[in-house]
């Protein structure tokens, strides 16, 4: 069947419409009606809600990382697993909440700053945000965005989508599940493949569950350029002091999960933009962009990197 491949791709079994890992249970549909694997975790039951602990990047087992204490939103205890294979960590206590208690979670977390422009607990949100402005426009100027329709997915208040309105001739449409504007896009019409450029800024750190994240993907059209702004790291601390342990972020990204992902995704390529933090990944081989990339680097030197598959550069 036409799709992506789970990484135990030595033990899958071809069926008609889907195709199963032996090894984790996870279950791939054809790509064009879900966007590529979707993880049904099998085995012994180890989370508090009876789930079993799969990594939802690359199936293999999990095991209990650390804990952390937040004394506010009457949050508690929050315990995180750490996948043996990949390094990707979950947070089990937010992958176990209701959806109203993570949406209450949310709401109350980011309603003090949204619509303003001060946030206590990222102060370099804004200009990050002019800086991803600024690479969108770079990379449209160099012919690495696909004409089309474009998405800002998980907008927030829409200030990337209003700062390209300002400054170049981007349009993005916006899309919130939890913020709503006049012209925000209905849940209704978020149907696959209807874009050609997504992009999703601060938002990979929020994502649950493996079909939030196949939500994302599949949205995107056949060739279709995705650009993303999470945190990624070689290996991610085991210290719960640090930073970006917050009470909202539940999914922490290894250079290899991140790997993973894009393979599993069929994505070939990247482009990392230093300034912005912000990654492009392409389905075709770098040999097909690369000139494109020299073209950025010659304008903005040291600004941008780019290679054949991920661009690891947080090491």
């Amino acid at each position: 069947i036409a799709g992506r491949q789970c990484s135990h791709t030595p033990c899958v079994v071809r069926l008609l419409v889907q195709a199963r890992c032996r090894r984790c249970g996870a279950v791939r549909y054809p790509a064009r009606i879900a966007g590529g694997w979707r993880t049904r975790p099998r085995g012994k039951a180890t989370g508090k809600a009876g789930i079993a602990m799969n990594c939802i990047i690359c199936c293999a087992k999990t095991a209990f990382f650390l804990s952390k204490h937040f004394h506010e939103f009457d949050l508690g205890r929050v315990d995180y697993s750490r996948c043996s294979d990949c390094g990707f960590v979950l947070s089990d206590t937010h992958a176990q909440m209701s959806e109203r208690r993570w949406e209450g979670l949310n709401r109350d977390f980011h309603e003090s700053y949204q619509g303003s422009d001060d946030n206590p607990v990222d102060p370099r949100w804004l200009p990050r945000l002019r800086a991803q402005a600024q690479a969108l426009q770079a990379a449209n100027d160099a012919g690495l965005l696909p004409a089309g329709r474009r998405l800002d997915y998980a907008c927030g208040d829409g200030k990337l989508s209003e700062m390209l309105a300002e400054s170049s001739d981007i349009s993005l449409e916006c899309y919130d599940r939890y913020m709503h504007a006049p012209h925000y896009l209905q849940d209704g019409v978020m149907q696959p493949g209807s874009f050609d450029f997504v992009i999703s800024t601060s938002v990979f750190e929020h994502l649950r569950s493996r079909e939030s994240l196949e939500s994302i993907r599949s949205l995107l059209a056949p060739r279709g350029v995705m650009g993303m702004h999470t945190l990624v790291c070689e290996t991610v601390p085991e210290s719960a002091d640090w930073f970006y342990y917050l009470a909202v972020h539940c999914a922490f990204y290894s250079n290899r999960s991140m790997e993973l992902l894009l393979q599993q995704w069929g994505y070939r390529s990247s482009l990392y933009h230093l300034p912005s933090r912000l990654w492009f990944f392409f389905e075709e081989d770098f040999e097909t962009i690369e000139a494109q990339f020299k073209s950025l680097n010659a304008r903005m030197p040291g600004e941008w990197f780019g290679q054949s598959g991920f661009v690891d550069y947080w090491k």
